[in-house]
């Protein structure tokens, strides 16, 4: 399925872009999951021409997100063509997939390092369009003050009485303390780890050496980005 860019917002002073597609036919997925694109470029470089992305966008919004950042090199061959396109330029696009969505039947631990953030856009926006009710507590960590979608979140956050959020920048660092600490807040809670790949592995380790069960854990990782927050 082809997919138009209808929109291109730069985040996070440009680092940062957000795409937003226009489906030739409806598209229906739940927040948190992901979509494999495929941008054919001239001489692509070995990681090809297929990405997959978290869907950036509630269901709601009905028009899929891509936010990603960017390098000064542009990092890959599929980046440095995917920040050319301009509004009326497709690119081909699968069905959504995966299971890292939000379970309103347990409170939550929302983890985001960095360009992480994207799958909790989704389900935060969604839930409150939903008026749904649930209890989270997210810790989100990025390299510098420029927290992408802050805004949209706090504003989440200003009307749900029951989310909590925490923002960590250098040289503070989410740690397995200020995980317990928001986890004792809540009976039960689904542990959800979004971001680099280094990351998500780091953090997966730690809870499971502090007693946390593996199926009580949600991971959505990101290869080939780094980890800044150590």
């Amino acid at each position: 399925m082809k997919f138009k860019l209808v929109e291109r917002i730069s985040e996070a002073e440009g680092i940062v872009n957000t795409f937003v597609w226009e489906p030739e036919e409806p598209v229906e997925w739940v927040a948190g999951q992901y979509i494999k694109y495929n941008l054919p470029h001239d001489n692509p470089d070995d990681r090809g021409t297929t990405r997959w992305f978290t869907i950036a966008a509630p269901p709601y919004e009905q028009k899929p997100r891509i936010t990603t950042r960017f390098t000064l090199n542009d990092g890959s061959s599929f980046k440095a063509k995917l920040r050319t396109l301009g509004p009326g330029d497709t690119i081909e696009a699968g069905k959504p997939s995966g299971d890292f969505t939000f379970d309103v039947s347990r409170p939550a631990i929302l983890i985001a390092g960095g360009i992480g953030i994207t799958p909790y856009r989704a389900m935060l926006l969604q839930l409150d369009h939903d008026n749904a009710d649930f209890k989270a507590h997210m810790l989100y960590a990025n390299r510098n003050d420029q927290f992408v979608f802050r805004d949209q979140i706090d504003a989440v956050a200003k009307k749900q009485q029951n989310l909590t959020v925490d923002y960590f920048t250098d040289p503070r660092h989410i740690d397995i303390d200020d995980i317990k600490f928001a986890a004792e807040h809540f009976k039960d809670p689904l542990y959800y780890i979004s971001g680099p790949e280094p990351m998500v592995n780091s953090f997966k380790d730690l809870l499971v050496a502090s007693g946390v069960k593996e199926e009580d854990l949600k991971l959505d990782d990101f290869p080939n980005y780094d980890w800044p927050m150590k």
